[in-house]
């Protein structure tokens, strides 16, 4: 719920929710909307227990949504102390579209800021396929396979109805 909540604030600041709201409007907002994130997080467990149980793994759902949940603490830790300290510094101009005090800062904070950002992601992905090798009791390779075998499953549900679209367009002219 929580990494739901922070994902909701990550598009109220780059959509600029606060040109319209106050600050606690857009954090109410967010908190409001986060719950959207959590029929993305079953069908995620649900598809990452099938594509496990293909490559001979044997997690029962519950534990595929415990180790999901668990790879998500370093990033979710981050993004909040992250807003924390731009809502320290910028205030509501974290939720806005116009920016003059965040662009005219020293540019070393966000190159800081997103440098060890991207560390903590790739530590939560790390994690996040350990967890899932674990539960699944197979190596964090067969994980990473597992993994892009749920993201290949997505993918091809999104293009194979666009592509026979596509496809039908042309034949008819």
């Amino acid at each position: 719920m929580v990494s739901g909540f922070l994902g909701s604030v990550n598009v109220a600041a780059s959509r600029g929710w606060g040109d319209n709201l106050t600050t606690a409007g857009a954090l109410l907002l967010a908190a409001v909307t986060s719950p959207l994130a959590i029929p993305l997080f079953y069908f995620i467990a649900m598809l990452l227990r099938r594509t496990g149980a293909r490559l001979g793994g044997v997690a029962p759902r519950e534990h595929v949504q415990a180790a999901i949940a668990w790879s998500t603490v370093p990033v979710s830790t981050w993004s909040l102390l992250v807003l924390l300290l731009q809502l320290a510094l910028y205030g509501g101009e974290v939720f806005s579209k116009s920016i003059p005090t965040i662009e005219a800062a020293n540019p070393a904070l966000p190159t800081t800021l997103m440098l060890v950002g991207f560390g903590v992601g790739t530590w939560g992905t790390v994690i996040g396929l350990h967890c899932l090798g674990e539960v699944h009791r197979f190596s964090a390779w067969k994980a990473l396979g597992a993994s892009l075998s749920a993201a290949l499953v997505v993918v091809g549900a999104m293009f194979v109805p666009l592509f026979v679209v596509a496809v039908i367009l042309a034949i008819l002219g």
